[in-house]
């Protein structure tokens, strides 16, 4: 069973989602995005069993862009505006290129593609890029 949501912010739309239970490699996303000053794309996935989860951003000229990779549960509290938990943000300049992988546990899990000023990352600009999130077991 797939699904797949993704997010845009101040527009919420359910695009599609995705549950991972097998044990190869998967790409769960790969796409260009846009984003205004003040917008985020989230794309939340669960999986079953420990993994590694892989995510990057290559964008467009100066890009600087916040990518929050986050447990499900504190997804709630980034979308309120509260304080939230993170296990990974870049807060960089991604124009090159930037990927991050992590080893995970089974459960819910978010990526956020971040042009807000909810991180590091101060937006002055609209961002653009290719969006990357792939699961595969972990070595």
């Amino acid at each position: 069973m797939f699904f797949r949501r993704s997010v845009i912010a101040a527009v919420p739309v359910l695009l599609a989602g995705c549950s991972i239970h097998g044990g190869g490699s998967e790409q769960l996303l790969d796409e260009e995005i846009h984003l205004s000053s003040g917008e985020y794309r989230a794309f939340e996935f669960e999986i079953q069993t420990e993994r590694s989860v892989s995510f990057g951003f290559r964008g467009d000229g100066e890009t600087n862009l916040d990518i929050f990779f986050l447990p499900h549960n504190e997804f709630a509290a980034y979308e309120r505006g509260d304080e939230f938990e993170y296990r990974y943000t870049s807060g960089l300049d991604v124009a090159g290129g930037f990927t991050e992988d992590e080893n995970v546990d089974p459960g819910s899990y978010v990526v956020v593609f971040d042009n807000t000023d909810r991180g590091e990352a101060v937006p002055s600009q609209p961002v653009s890029g290719r969006v990357e999130v792939t699961v595969e077991p972990t070595s």
